[in-house]
């Protein structure tokens, strides 16, 4: 009986981590998304001031993401659609927080998917955990709205 158990969780393991098969998120870190989507790049710790926190031209939305997490993978296409939606009026990037865990401990990230809106260097509002495109959307008409 318990190896049936201890199978059973190997096999879910299993399934979460293939989850991700040529999904928007790979295609986005690689540039090769759809022709005419608005890039979501990636920013480090070393760009964070200068991609996140300098812009004062438009807000920017902060997607914090581990390759591993299922629901970061599931948020990625959805972040992308979100990002050309309001490509002229936001700026988005990415953080890979395995990457970067001094940026991750310096802003005290626990949870992911982390989404963040920052305006003017600071952040203005911010989720956790995966969502549907009409709740990422009122995060950020949150921050548009005048």
């Amino acid at each position: 009986m318990r190896n049936d158990n201890m199978k059973k969780l190997v096999l879910l393991a299993l399934l979460a981590a293939n989850l991700c098969c040529g999904c928007a998120h790979s295609q986005a870190q690689s540039g090769s998304g759809e022709a005419g989507a608005t890039p979501v790049l990636e920013t480090t710790t070393a760009k964070f001031k200068q991609d996140v926190l300098s812009s004062t031209d438009k807000p920017v939305l902060v997607d914090f993401y581990a390759t591993w997490c299922g629901p970061c993978r599931a948020m990625s296409p959805i972040v992308d659609k979100v990002a050309d939606k309001y490509k002229d009026k936001l700026k988005v990037f990415r953080v890979d927080i395995d990457k970067n865990p001094e940026l991750a401990n310096a802003l005290r990230i626990e949870s992911i998917p982390l989404l963040a809106v920052f305006k003017n260097g600071k952040v203005a509002t911010a989720a956790i955990g995966q969502m549907p495109e009409q709740e990422l959307d009122a995060l950020v008409e949150k921050v548009l709205a005048p």
